[in-house]
This record gives structure tokens, sequence and C-alpha cells, in this order.
């Protein structure tokens, strides 16, 4: 069998192919990566300009966005980046806790062998950050924490329920909450992508299921942690 590397994805729907369509993979990528910080104003002329097109698909592109809620429109004020309340942090766990677990236990009976390699490896990168986590490996554990989890959503082969769980697990908090685990909380999140993944492997939809629900609500009490140190 032909092995597939492990890539992240182009944006939410693909590879984007019209103007408005790579302005909105670009400028989401850089609401989800940091580039475009909470309460940053986005000004269509600017971006335009940055992008090296119209304001016309710029225009579309924000208001995409803001129906993922990655965006606010405020009366003349324009578009900022979403800052997310303490109450709609935790609602994106919860949230998560009920979707992701429900697509673990489906992936469970679709997944590839090549998927679940793919999620060993990187299970593999997670761990070889999170025994440093400064700078870059911090980005690192992050961005293939974000490929671990979308790898399990896409092998569940479900578009519907894919579009469900995107907002949530976009949410771009991933890495400031890293940036706040104990060395005994990372260790317990390696733990636990290791046990979904042999959960998968064994294609046992129920165990995969639990494992995942574990996983994340575990992570409630880091994003709690987050939020005090705000």
């Amino acid at each position: 069998m032909t092995r597939r590397s492990v890539s992240p994805r182009n944006g939410a729907n693909g590879s984007a192919h019209t103007a408005a369509g790579r302005a909105y993979a670009e400028l989401r990528q850089r609401v989800l990566d940091g580039r475009l910080p909470a309460g940053h104003r986005l000004k269509e002329a600017e971006l335009a300009t940055d992008l090296g097109i119209s304001r016309t698909p710029i225009r579309q592109a924000l208001s995409r966005l803001n129906l993922e809620g990655l965006l606010d429109f405020r009366p003349n004020v324009g578009a900022t980046v979403a800052v997310w309340s303490e109450v709609q942090i935790e609602h994106m766990f919860r949230i998560r806790a009920m979707l992701e677990p429900y697509a673990s236990e489906i992936a469970a009976s679709s997944i590839s062998d090549d998927e679940v390699e793919d999620l060993r490896e990187l299970c593999a990168v997670m761990e070889s950050a999170a025994r440093r986590v400064r700078g870059k490996d911090l980005e690192s554990l992050a961005a293939a924490n974000e490929r671990f989890h979308r790898t399990i959503i896409d092998a569940a082969r479900s578009d519907h329920l894919a579009k469900l769980i995107t907002l949530a697990v976009d949410a771009p908090l991933t890495l400031r909450i890293f940036g706040r685990y104990s060395k005994e909380e990372i260790e317990r999140s390696m733990r636990h992508h290791r046990e979904v993944v042999d959960a998968l492997a064994h294609r046992d939809p129920l165990w995969a299921a639990s494992a995942m629900r574990t996983h994340i609500l575990s992570a409630i009490g880091a994003a709690r942690s987050t939020r005090r140190d705000l």
C-alpha cells in the first residue's frame, strides 16, 4: 500500500481556487496561527494590497469568517478578530467533547491503515516537541495536535459532521492553552493521544469514543487555568 505524506489541510474546505476562496484560506490561517491576534482590526484596503487582490473578494472572505465566528463585525469599526469570552472557551471544549468522540466512534470502522500510521507519526512529533515546549516547539506541538484531530475527523468520512466540528476544533486557543499546561498535563495529553490511536488501530468504536471524550474533557481544566492567567 502506498503511504501518504502527513500534511495539513488547506483551509476548511480544501484548496481554494477563487480569489475570495484564496483570501478566505489565507486570512483564516492567519487568525488560527495568531498572526492576526484577538481584537485586531481588519481593514479591507490593507488586506487587498497585502494579498494582491481587489476589495470585493476580501469583503466576501471576511463575511465568511464572520459566519464561522472567527471575526466580529461592529458598527463604525468593521471587522475585528473575535475575542473569546471565558464562557465561549469552555463551550467550545464541551461541544468538542460531544462531537469528536462521535467522530472517533465512526472513524474506528472506516479509518485506513495509512491514517493510523499518520496518527502514530503525529504522536511522535508531539511527544518530541512536548519534551521541550519552548517557542517553535510549542508551535510544532499545537500544529501537530490540530493535524491529529483533523485526521480523525476526516477518517469519519462525513462532510456534515466535519463542518459541525470545524469551528470548535479550529478556535484559535490551542497554542495558548498548551502554553499553560503543566508538565504533568502535557504528559497526560500525550498518553491520551496514544490511547486514541490504539483504539482506532483495534477498530474499537466505543473505546475510541471514550478515549477521545476523556482527552477533551481533561483539557477543560487547562483552559480554565488559561483564562485565569490571561
